[in-house]
């Protein structure tokens, strides 16, 4: 039995997996988009301080060229 599973599976080009994943995908945001969006940007101005803080402590390092 698992080995007419494996070959039907075969069987399935990879649009097929592709084309399931875009379906569950557009699901996903069709029923709560709402709520992602509110909560990117809730999160949005604290991934922007983070990236800012995280921010190279010694800029001039960078410029100097090894000789």
């Amino acid at each position: 039995m698992l080995v007419t599973t494996y070959k039907w599976r075969m069987k399935d080009g990879p649009m097929l997996y592709e084309m399931r994943f875009f379906h569950f995908l557009n699901w996903v945001i069709s029923e709560f988009g709402v709520y992602l969006f509110m909560a990117f940007v809730f999160l949005c101005p604290f991934i922007i301080w983070w990236v800012h803080r995280r921010a190279r402590k010694h800029p001039e390092a960078a410029n100097t060229c090894p000789r």
